[in-house]
């Protein structure tokens, strides 16, 4: 079963496990003060795998923009399109080979992509 061993008794994972006692602690850090990292706002829509193909539709919040990023892992080719104003998003995540034209040559992903929240 997932996460032996249990405590004999059933016990309270959270109050018999050090984790309380670290939680409790003061943090002695003013979280008010940190940025965010944009590369960290890019939010997982939708995600696809076929034939080796990994497809995922992405948006970045800060700038209301959605991208399309594309794995083949039987070639090792990688690239993302952003999807342009006058374009369908679920038509480019759907049909990226049909789009990848209109993308900049050699255009590789980025390490943006590697930072991605799921929904």
């Amino acid at each position: 079963m997932y996460g032996l061993p249990h405590p004999a008794d059933c016990g309270h994972p959270a109050r018999d496990s050090r984790a309380g006692a670290v939680l409790a602690r003061a943090t002695g850090c003013d979280l008010a003060c940190m940025t965010t990292n944009r590369t960290a706002a890019l939010r997982e829509l939708d995600h696809r795998v076929s034939d080796g193909i990994d497809v995922r539709l992405l948006w970045r919040p800060h700038d209301n923009r959605a991208l399309v990023a594309v794995a083949d892992y039987k070639t090792g080719e990688s690239f993302t399109i952003e999807v342009g104003a006058d374009q369908r998003a679920l038509d480019v995540f759907h049909h990226p080979f049909a789009y990848a034209a209109s993308r900049r040559g050699g255009e590789e992903t980025s390490g943006e992509l590697a930072q991605v929240s799921g929904p």
